[in-house]
């Protein structure tokens, strides 16, 4: 692993890769859920530097590097009333440099507050290691000049798609969804200048392309003014069904969650007290929620929405509230529901969160398939929670498995097969937010068909000819990329072994930057479970794990607060301290026991040689 601390040293970088053809993966905030940010060669830590963070024009605009975490950059855009478009639920951990890499979304964002629809310009470097600051007026004419095969080549590619309505018609109707599967090519037909051009295919390239250094966004405006309520259905169908007519009433959001969802849901510590004491067994929910800078319009419209609620079939419901805490509760429900449904896994099995998106029109018909398909493959309707962002026909789903098993990998394949062709022919997107990473890039020519997909194959050996930037993601010749390198999740200390490892712990960690975070002592204790056998590479561990992994531990037990599950790793550090003394303790003891009995052993002889050598005692005369 190598971590650049400036943009010169990534141009350095990429030039030495393209020159040695040795692959090279950028990673940042690590929260990515599909492979994009491992590796076996170079991996790139971009975390650590590229920290640069500037509001502008009182927070209308705001320049920010590619390590800096979402919830730094709206920390500062706060206090203007203002905030990034992007919103994934990760804000914590993710950074500017994944949510550019992943073009990310979120419950708010739909398509016009993406990474792709607020990037105002970008510096980044190309894999010949020229780096361009498009903001700058002449970065054009540089693109031109310095790159004139990537250059000309995308002017063919674009000509290539106007000369074809078909293909035309096919990428609006792909990106009118929430979109993330393949390379963004529609910005071939947004833009003419190489600059943009170039600019918007680097956004949910997965660092396949690239690296972007750092961005300007336009941001949004913050709402001040919040309403939420939760409508309970009689089931998964019926909440299904409701959420078109609930997304035509402009609700800024509408989140359903199925029953399995509202089971880990209503555990959590702020949840509704009568949603602890339902008796849940088919039940759906729609959470919506309105946001709006007046307090008055708020008002009105929350009333509004009352009415709708009130004429909808629903088992139950929560009345639109504006007051902090209810509302808090009834959001925090959805926010916080991913980390919570893997963590409520079974041990020793891997979870891996889909998403998908589908026209409004077949959303109610694709939760229903959905169903079928996890009875069909017998991963069980009641294990499988379903939650969605309705307004944008976006559907998220939880899949535990065995993947060290045989049985489970090939279910696995099965399941996924079988997935792709019930999206496509509802004429659905297999990827909507998470990016296409390894878990989706087999199916690229599925999604696309052959002409699509050798405009982005020839998108991939324009940037990138010597196919170094981060081999397997995206763009793949194995069919069955999706099924390697899965992450296992062996069982370990009962204090840690539901970690997801997510990376929320990693912000608020004192040793992030010396030795460890939270989430790698964690991966560590696993992948030591995993590897038990492999002698040679325990010992290299053995050498320097005391010091990484537990003497620089602040066991502040802070990672708990930062940790969607409390996961406190402290309280396994400490444990681990402990033994560490005990075992000292017991060295000690044992080695004073062996030099006691070598000692008793020794003062007994002397005292045999002493008795020998002594004058026999006569006896008293009487």
């Amino acid at each position: 692993m190598v971590t650049p601390a400036t943009i010169e040293d990534v141009a350095e970088l990429l030039r030495e890769a393209t020159t040695l053809r040795k692959p090279l993966t950028f990673r940042s905030g690590g929260t990515s859920l599909c492979g994009q940010a491992v590796s076996d060669s170079t991996l790139v830590d971009t975390r650590r530097n590229f920290k640069d963070l500037e509001v502008l024009d009182d927070g209308l605009r705001v320049r920010v590097g590619a390590g800096v975490t979402l919830a730094r950059v709206n920390a500062h855009l706060a206090r203007h009333g203002r905030r990034l478009g992007p919103d994934p639920t990760s804000a914590v951990a993710c950074t500017i440099g994944g949510i550019l890499a992943n073009n990310s979304s979120g419950m708010l964002a739909g398509l016009e507050q993406t990474a792709y629809r607020t990037v105002e310009s970008m510096v980044f470097v190309l894999p010949s290691g020229l780096v361009v600051d498009t903001a700058d007026p002449s970065a054009d004419i540089t693109l031109r000049l310095e790159e004139p095969e990537l250059t000309g080549g995308l002017h063919m590619l674009r000509k290539r798609l106007l000369a074809n309505p078909e293909a035309v018609a096919d990428i609006r109707r792909l990106f009118a969804m929430k979109n993330t599967m393949g390379y963004g090519i529609n910005a071939l037909l947004d833009f003419h200048r190489p600059v943009d051009i170039i600019s918007h295919l680097l956004i949910g390239s997965e660092g396949t392309l690239g690296f972007i250094a750092e961005a300007t966004f336009r941001t949004v405006p913050q709402a001040r003014h919040l309403a939420a309520g939760l409508a309970l259905f009689s089931d998964l169908d019926a909440a299904a069904g409701v959420a078109p007519l609930l997304v035509g009433h402009g609700f800024e959001a509408v989140e359903l969650m199925d029953v399995a969802s509202l089971r880990v849901a209503r555990q959590a510590r702020t949840a509704p007290l009568f949603l602890r004491g339902l008796d849940l067994t088919t039940q759906a929910a729609l959470l919506v929620e309105l946001h709006d800078v007046d307090e008055e319009s708020l008002q009105r419209r929350a009333a509004e929405a009352a009415e709708v609620l009130a004429g909808l079939d629903v088992v139950d419901s929560v009345e639109m509230t504006t007051d902090p805490d209810r509302r808090s509760a009834l959001v925090e429900l959805r926010r916080g529901l991913y980390a919570r449904v893997a963590g409520a896994r079974a041990s020793g099995t891997t979870t891996l969160l889909e998403d998908i998106s589908v026209p409004l029109d077949h959303f109610q018909e694709m939760c229903h398939a959905l169903d079928q398909l996890f009875t069909k493959h017998r991963y069980g309707v009641e294990n499988v929670p379903i939650f969605a962002h309705a307004r944008d026909g976006n559907i998220h789903f939880l899949l535990s498995e065995r993947f060290d098993e045989a049985e489970g990998l090939l279910r696995f394949r099965k399941f996924t097969r079988d997935l792709v062709r019930e999206v496509l022919r509802r004429g659905g997107v297999l990827k909507a937010e998470h990016g296409t990473g390894r878990a989706m890039a087999p199916f690229v020519r599925d999604q696309y068909g052959d002409e699509l997909y050798e405009v982005m194959r020839a998108v991939k050996a324009l940037f990138d000819p010597s196919g170094m930037l981060n081999p397997g993601v995206v763009i793949t010749k194995d069919p069955d990329e999706h099924l390697r390198n899965l992450k296992l999740m062996p069982r370990i200390e009962q204090e840690v072994d539901n970690c997801i490892e997510c990376g929320y712990c990693e912000s608020v960690c004192p040793s992030r930057d010396l030795t460890l975070t939270p989430r790698q002592r964690i991966v560590l204790r696993r992948e030591i479970a995993a590897r038990h056998e492999d002698h040679d590479l325990l010992k290299q561990v053995a050498e320097s794990y005391t010091y990484e992994a537990v003497e620089t531990c602040a066991v502040d037990s802070m990672c708990s607060v930062a940790c969607p599950l409390g996961i406190d790793t402290g309280t396994l550090v400490r444990r681990q301290r402990l033994e560490e003394i005990g075992a000292v303790e017991r060295t000690t003891w044992l080695q004073a026991a062996r030099s006691w009995g070598l000692f008793t052993r020794m003062g007994s002889r002397a005292l045999t040689l002493a008795k020998s050598a002594a004058p026999s005692p006569t006896r008293p005369r009487t």
